[in-house]
């Protein structure tokens, strides 16, 4: 049932009116102020937000775009309820329009259920574009996502592997360097490119070492990376 009076969602966020602003996510009468509504709410960062948003987000009435702010705003409150309604509508084939969006959002929420699915993300095989949101993702969680990706490494799936690596170099330090070393063992000739490319970038002790070693590999392509990769880390060296 629409409202009878256009929300003001200018005023309302202003106001920081949580209350009027969820009952602007029921005007029917415009998808727009629907989705400002949302996204007011995710950026006020107010809990009492959370249930609104999740009946929003789960209600195939609403258009994608609301459904798809509803989301990123729960993510950016943050609130561990959102978890599970997020994945839902990550796994339902209706919701594909907004995964990025959907992950984004998951991808904001410290909680360990996030990086089991991330790392589940990361393990499939149909789609790049998930696989680079989730390893976005993954390197924002620091330290504790490490292991995790570094099990990622023992996947023959490229995709995935170079992903990983790619969330180890962003993390970055000591335990993430031993991870993409192991790399260098993929039998996918792309991921150990990544893997030179990513200890170019982080430098450190041990770099200079690995990438020597890694002159030997059977690919001129990789070896490639690994000049690179030298050169990057001795114009470092000199200034």
């Amino acid at each position: 049932m629409g409202l009878f009076k256009e929300p003001d969602i200018k005023k309302l966020r202003q106001e920081k009116n949580v209350k009027g602003l969820i009952k602007a996510l029921k005007y029917t009468k415009d998808a727009d102020i629907q989705q400002d509504a949302a996204a007011a709410l995710g950026h006020m960062q107010d809990t009492k937000a959370v249930d609104a948003l999740i009946k929003v987000l789960k209600n195939k009435n609403y258009e994608h775009r609301v459904r798809e702010r509803a989301g990123y705003s729960l993510g950016m409150i943050g609130d561990t309820r959102a978890v599970e309604p997020l994945i839902q509508t990550l796994q339902d084939k209706e919701g594909i329009i907004g995964r990025q969006m959907y992950l984004d959002g998951l991808g904001r929420i410290k909680d360990d259920r996030v990086i089991d699915y991330l790392i589940q993300v990361l393990r499939e095989k149909n789609d790049s574009t998930d696989q680079a949101r989730a390893a976005t993702a993954l390197f924002k969680f620091g330290k504790i996502a490490i292991d995790p990706l570094i099990q990622v490494l023992k996947d023959e799936t490229a995709a995935g592997a170079q992903n990983a690596v790619i969330a180890l170099r962003n993390i970055g330090g000591d335990e993430a360097m031993e991870g993409i070393i192991q790399a260098f063992s993929h039998p996918d000739f792309k991921v150990r490119a990544k893997a030179a490319e990513a200890i170019g970038d982080i430098g450190g002790s041990k770099a200079v070492e690995t990438l020597k070693k890694a002159l030997q590999d059977e690919s001129d392509f990789v070896k490639g990376y690994v000049r690179e990769a030298l050169t990057k880390l001795s114009a470092k060296d000199e200034n």
